[in-house]
């Protein structure tokens, strides 16, 4: 096991970090007109927020060859 690298005050910082820009981009879905009111009618529907947290996730993919291919490995063992 490898030892964690970020202290709680870093993750607890990057998780609001992460959660202020979905919530931003969720506000920026539900008013951009590319999706209807038949698109979101089930309120236990949770495909805008999937779709919303994939854009997210992308605004945060590693930039770097070394972070790349620990994205790619990571997502192959967990």
């Amino acid at each position: 096991m490898v030892k964690d690298c970020l202290t709680k005050k870093q993750k607890e910082r990057w998780l609001r970090t992460v959660e202020a820009y979905f919530y931003r981009k969720y506000e920026e879905a539900l008013k951009s007109g590319a999706i209807s009111e038949e698109d979101v009618s089930l309120k236990s529907d949770y495909t805008l927020a999937r779709c919303v947290l994939m854009i997210t996730a992308k605004a945060f993919e590693p930039l770097s060859d070394v972070g790349k291919e620990m994205l790619e490995n990571l997502s192959k063992f967990i």
